[in-house]
């Protein structure tokens, strides 16, 4: 084999190794979405707790890169606290060294006539047996999780063909005395190996893959421990390199800290391993370690100690960590309405895009802002009806700004995120988040209506009388109670607290006809204006269309438990109003107490 030959055909093994990482990371993703999203919802900021979270999640995934992605996005979002991911990107590092371990299965050798149960974990079976067990899962299974786990198998194929490939196209250089040579060369100073591992790495943009390379070369029986350490620490300093830019590209400020959080990991533990090393090695220590020809597994377990003891010195540290990261990137200043407005848009992150159950965790978390919001400006039109003030009404504007900026910021990432969604499940979530979206927006804008008839009384300097303003308090009252209700529900996926939403809808459906009653009573007899009997009724036009998005947000709810509502939802509303269910009669009758009680308590025209 010609030099050309011998080039391409390495670049082809790892293009192909680099690929089969990929595919195999995707499908690994895809699989375990859920169980990531339950394990980062229950992190805590116990560092020791968030160290093996990450190293678990590391090793599930086989990319640490992807998994400080994960990280950056979930703190993006809200989700995750700066103090949280200090102990998960430290766990990664860890986590990353199980691609090593894997790889040194380069080491198996077989039996001479291929009859040893050892050759079935050589590359050269396991590579064609994951490729044959993907494809039945893909093409015949496809059932449940068959087609992510056929991509992990299959990913798992391809990257030992690649691994394979590597090894072939290398195997020429065992008898290259010239090879030979610049490795020893190399090796008589850890710099050039530093060097060569940081450049390769930030070239392939993954350490497990760098480290991966230098496995298989050690197949030459060239490749000495002098060499390979340094190699390896190098491997780390460049993964900081991609780590740098997934954290600083888009990202608020804590984001941003976790990459340098990242470098310092890697600087200081390579630092301080380089140091070591090289203070034994110049005091005479282990005089026969340093020219000692490696193996695949020799490096993995280096590796595997370097990102270990690496860890277990800096946990403790973990405080110093963040206040370091804190001088180093250090927050703008900001209004308080910017930072409110950047604070909620980022939580869209793009890099969450890539796993498809923690991006649609982030939307929820998003709409739950905009429920907040929406019930905020709600509380504060309803207020200007009674006492009008020109502040409060400028800070509905600015919110119902932020609900709008929310919400086409959120149509438009879940239109992005559809392609990516393959499950069931999750496509059922797109469609829920996609509904109440447009009844959280749709309950800022009624919001923004009251205010702007609150406004144009004030301008026609009109007023409602005192009964009418004791009614309106009950009627919003019960419309505030509801949205919280839905609000609820929503956010914290109670169905529950979903169910009783409906039961309260049909009382403020009764008050707003016994509203209507009594204020056209008013209007006979002279007590309230022809115009202020237009505001009023067009007022509870508005709350009435209040109570509607509330319910409906219910609705959408109680589908997630109950399928076949989804697509019914208004004959599900007309049974279930007819039903007479021991729970939905109690419900209203409780309501009904409570508001209509008040209200017919009430003098209809005063004495």
């Amino acid at each position: 084999m010609n030099t050309y030959m011998m080039i391409v055909k390495m670049l082809g093994g790892l293009a192909l190794f680099l690929y089969g990482m990929g595919i195999m990371g995707d499908g690994l993703k895809s699989s375990s979405a859920g169980a990531l999203k339950k394990a980062l919802e229950k992190v805590t900021s116990n560092p020791v707790k968030s160290f093996f979270l990450g190293l678990i999640i590391t090793a599930v995934i086989q990319s640490s890169t992807a998994t400080i992605v994960i990280v950056v996005g979930l703190i993006g979002a809200g989700v995750l606290s700066l103090e949280q991911s200090v102990g998960i990107v430290m766990g990664a590092n860890v986590g990353t060294t199980i691609t090593a371990q894997i790889l040194r299965l380069m080491d198996v050798q077989g039996s001479a006539n291929g009859a040893s149960v050892f050759d079935l974990f050589t590359p050269e079976s396991l590579a064609p047996l994951a490729a044959i067990i993907g494809i039945v899962l893909i093409m015949f299974i496809k059932k449940g999780q068959s087609k992510n786990y056929g991509q992990i198998a299959i990913g798992f194929g391809v990257l030992f063909i690649g691994l394979i490939n590597m090894i072939d196209a290398m195997t020429p250089l065992k008898e290259s005395q010239a090879f030979k040579d610049i490795i020893i060369r190399f090796s008589e100073n850890p710099i050039f190996g530093l060097i060569i591992g940081t450049v390769v790495t930030a070239i392939v943009q993954s350490s497990s893959a760098s480290v991966g390379i230098l496995q298989s070369l050690t197949l030459t029986g060239a490749i000495n421990f002098n060499f390979a350490y340094a190699y390896v620490i190098g491997a780390g300093l460049g993964t900081c390199v991609t780590i740098a830019v997934v954290c600083g590209i888009g990202t608020k400020e804590d984001a941003k800290r976790v990459g340098v959080i990242h470098a310092v990991f890697n600087i200081l533990g390579g630092g301080l391993f380089l140091a070591a090393l090289e203070i034994i090695r110049a005091c005479g220590g282990f005089p026969e370690i340093w020219s000692k020809i490696v193996s695949s597994g020799n490096i993995a377990d280096f590796q595997t100690a370097l990102k270990l003891v690496t860890a277990v010195l800096l946990l403790p540290f973990t405080p110093m960590l963040i206040k370091l990261s804190k001088v180093i990137i250090k927050d703008p200043k900001v209004d308080e309405s910017e930072a409110e407005i950047a604070l909620n848009l980022r939580e869209l992150n793009q890099q969450l895009l890539q796993t498809p159950a923690l991006a649609l965790e982030a939307v929820r978390h998003l709409l739950c802002h905009m429920c907040e919001l929406s019930l905020k400006n709600y509380n504060s039109a309803v207020s200007l009806l009674f006492d009008y003030n020109e502040a409060k009404l400028n800070k509905i504007a600015e919110r119902e700004g932020l609900i709008d900026r929310m919400a086409d910021a959120t149509n438009n990432y879940l239109i992005t995120l559809s392609p990516r969604v393959e499950s069931e499940r999750e496509n059922k979530s797109v469609s829920h988040l996609l509904q109440s979206l447009t009844e959280f927006e749709r309950i800022g804008d009624l919001a923004q209506n009251i205010a702007d008839n609150a406004t144009k009384m004030a301008e026609e300097n009109l007023s409602f009388s005192s009964e009418a303003k004791a009614e309106l308090v009950i009627m919003t009252d019960a419309v505030r109670e509801a949205i919280r209700l839905s609000s609820e529900a929503f956010c914290n996926t109670d169905f529950e607290v979903a169910a009783k939403v409906e039961p309260l809808e049909e009382v403020i459906d009764d008050l707003n006809e016994m509203l209507r009653a009594r204020h056209i009573e008013r209007l006979k007899a002279g007590k309230c204006s022809v115009n202020g009997g237009v505001y009023f009724f067009d007022l509870l036009i508005n709350l009435e269309r209040l109570r509607d998005q509330c319910s409906d947000v219910a609705v959408y709810v109680l589908g997630l438990r109950d399928s076949a509502i989804l697509g019914n939802e208004h004959e599900y509303i007309q049974n279930i109003h007819s039903s007479h269910e021991e729970s939905y009669e109690s419900e209203f009758a409780k309501n009904s107490e409570l508001y209509i009680g008040k209200l017919n308590s009430l003098p209809i025209i005063a004495e």
